[in-house]
């Protein structure tokens, strides 16, 4: 994961435009706002959907990215729509089996209350390829089973303290990456060089190309719980992501189409604390307090969800020349753990 900082806002002023009396109302155009070395997305204009719900939908520079998520209308109940419904919403399907639905109630409730923002995309990102470099925490093996298609975890976002120059440090669960060969689906809260309002953000990236986006409307702070979700579907190749401040109720999403295989295999599940990279290398990680992650688990392809710890882990350990920078403790099967700071560097 790129680091990036917050910068000022950007304001487009749209020219009025006559619009016939028989046109749908449309969705709303909104002002992004991207901080230093980022670009918005830009948005493609919707009609409102005929419910009600919004879709957002943006597309990179080159025109050809595509990501969208759906703001439904208040009324919008998951448990009673319809599967087209929720296939228009880009929310995953609602799952017959009784413990799989307890499971999948979290992901789509409270969407309504999502405000709307404006994605941001990296102008510099690139992939970090040494695991154990710049990760601590705990990883999923595939094994000989199903693939994995899902993670999700809760963790606390850590206190910090001064010291370690130029330090940063980003909480978040994710899928693969854990060779340099392989995708990587990724979603957390950066802490932002310890300031204590860490932001949420989520990111794809494969060998060959890295998109770093940030969840401009949702913020997490020192001591408040969060909640991150990510998923892949092979059968319609969208990918899903979502950050939730459990403290404060509220929560953020997007849906990204026509993700390629290259950035998801299905090998791996990640809860990880991690330093972030700059141009010219890792930057020192800053000292926080124990990073607690706590109902971690992976879903398998056409199954149902596991603590992580019933699932084949390696533990990472954050190694700089020797020298270990955080460490990660065993879990128990309900996918508790916590990292814990040793070094800057």
């Amino acid at each position: 994961m790129r680091r990036t900082s917050i910068g000022a806002a950007l304001v487009i002023t749209f020219a009025a435009l006559t619009i016939p009396a028989h046109a749908a109302p449309a969705v709303p155009m909104l002002t992004p706002s991207c901080g230093k070395g980022t670009v918005a997305l830009k948005q493609r204009p919707q009609p409102v959907m005929a419910d009600g719900a919004m879709r957002f939908e943006f597309y990179d520079r080159t025109g050809t990215g595509t990501s969208w998520y759906v703001v439904p209308p208040r009324s919008f109940d998951p448990r009673s729509a319809t599967a087209a419904t929720l296939e228009s919403y880009g929310l995953p399907k609602r799952p017959l089996d009784a413990g799989q639905l307890t499971q999948w109630l979290p992901i789509v409730t409270g969407l309504p209350s999502i405000t709307p923002w404006v994605p941001c995309e990296s102008l510099t990102a690139k992939a970090a390829t040494r695991l154990y470099t710049n990760w601590s925490g705990a990883i999923n093996l595939r094994g000989s089973g199903a693939a994995l298609d899902a993670v999700q975890s809760r963790f606390v976002i850590p206190a910090t303290t001064a010291g370690c120059t130029a330090g940063t440090h980003t909480t978040w669960v994710g899928l693969g990456g854990s060779h340099p060969s392989e995708g990587l689906i990724q979603a957390g809260v950066n802490t932002v060089e310890g300031n204590g309002n860490g932001r949420a953000w989520y990111e794809w990236l494969s060998p060959q190309s890295s998109v770093y986006q940030q969840l401009t409307s949702l913020y997490v702070g020192t001591g408040e719980t969060a909640w991150a979700y990510a998923d892949y579907d092979p059968s319609t190749t969208h990918s899903h992501y979502r950050v939730d401040n459990l403290s404060r109720g509220t929560s953020t999403g997007v849906v990204v189409k026509a993700l390629g295989r290259a950035f998801w295999q299905g090998n791996t599940a990640e809860y990880i604390s991690e330093r972030l990279l700059y141009d010219d290398g890792y930057s020192p990680l800053y000292r926080h307090g124990p990073v607690s992650f706590s109902q971690a688990q992976a879903r398998r392809l056409g199954g149902g969800w596991s603590g992580g710890g019933t699932i084949g882990t390696d533990i990472a350990h954050m190694v700089n020349n020797g020298r270990r920078l955080e460490t990660a403790d065993y879990w128990s099967g309900t996918g508790s753990f916590q990292t814990r700071w040793a070094s800057c560097s």
